[in-house]
Parts: C-alpha cells; sequence; structure tokens
C-alpha cells in the first residue's frame, strides 16, 4: 500500500502476483493479493513508468485501478505491508487492531531474513509467518524506521525503475518467508491477533 495505489503499491502487488506465480503456478489463484492507496484517487490509471518497470520485471500491467484503502480491505487481509511508516500509520489509524498484521514491506522483508529456512516443499502459512514476524519485531532492534520506508518515487523513469529494484528484491525476501514450511513456524491453527 502507498499514497496512490498508481505506482509503489502496484509494483507489489504486482510483483508478488507474480512471485506467487512462480511458486504455485496453476494454484496461483488460491492466493488473492491486492493493493490500495490511502489517498488514491478510485480508478486512476497505473503510471506509465510503472507499468514499463513492470513490465521490464516480467509482471503484468493489465486491468490496473487505483482503489482507496478501507476498514473492509484491512479486516480482509491476513498481512498489510505499507511502502513508508506514514502509510502504516494511516492504516493503524483507521484500524488499531490490525497493528500485528501491518509492517512496511522492507520492515517485513528485514525481519524475515531471521526465520528457519524453508524444508523443501514449501507450504503457503501467512499467519504464522506474519506471527513470528511480529515476535522478531519486538525482539530484534528495529534502529529508524525511516531506512524501512520506500521513498515515492516521483513518477521518474529512472527514479521509478531503482524503486522497483527495491520492491522487487523485498517481495522476494518476503514471498520466501511467507511460503515455508519449517516446523518451527506450524501455527496454522493459531488465531489471527
Amino acid at each position: 500500500m502507498c499514497v496512490g495505489n498508481i505506482c509503489r503499491s502496484v509494483l507489489a502487488e504486482r510483483l508478488t502476483r507474480l512471485e506467487v506465480q512462480k511458486r504455485l503456478g496453476r494454484q496461483a489463484h488460491l492466493v488473492q493479493v491486492s493493493s490500495a492507496g490511502t489517498r488514491a484517487r478510485p480508478n486512476a490509471p497505473m503510471h506509465p513508468h510503472t507499468a514499463a518497470a513492470l513490465r521490464a520485471l516480467g509482471a503484468t500491467t493489465d486491468q490496473s485501478a487505483a482503489r482507496r484503502l478501507t476498514p473492509a480491505l484491512i479486516t480482509a487481509a491476513d498481512v498489510i505491508l505499507t511502502a513508508t511508516v506514514t502509510e502504516r500509520d494511516d492504516v493503524l489509524s483507521m484500524m488499531p487492531a490490525a497493528l500485528n498484521r501491518t509492517f512496511t514491506l522492507r520492515e517485513f522483508a528485514r525481519l524475515s531474513v531471521h526465520l528457519p529456512p524453508p524444508e523443501s516443499s514449501p507450504l503457503f502459512q501467512p499467519r504464522a509467518v506474519v506471527s513470528t514476524v511480529l515476535g522478531l519485531r519486538w525482539r530484534l532492534a528495529a534502529g529508524a524506521y525511516d531506512g524501512d520506508d520506500i521513498a515515492d518515487p516521483r513518477r521518474t523513469r529512472a527514479a521509478l525503475q531503482v524503486c522497483a529494484g527495491v520492491i522487487a528484491d523485498a517481495v522476494r525476501c518476503s514471498m520466501s518467508a511467507l511460503f515455508t514450511a519449517g516446523d518451527a513456524l506450524r501455527l496454522e491453527d493459531q488465531p489471527r491477533a
């Protein structure tokens, strides 16, 4: 999630869908991935530089229309990943109970590297991973949260390409964590906090 839902959040959404497709193939439709903007202009199109960056990374660019974040979208999500701390705070001001499943994308990726390595046959278990990553949030020194922000690329082609690379790296790391079958994370029956 970002502000306008035409650049950063669209990049994260489409790159996440690409990772899910790579990992699940025909079963990819079982995982829902979406994006929204805290101040999005509904139905605004994806920025052309975003589309170019996505095509360069092998992701789809069809059927994109911005939408504004709502409490219903927050409630439906197992994990909410934002571009910056500001957007994370916007989510929490709308629904404080979402604290235990709302992270910046880079924070989630940074903490995910401390999870046990996956076993040979990955299992998609987001609630277990989110719960474990949440525990790491409080145990590991986070430093300045500003380091976890993905700055708005201001819609220049060069800045958007750099932004796309940062998001792609964070998405790959996050998806590796979300597709894990480590025994330490077998908490599938645990209710969402």
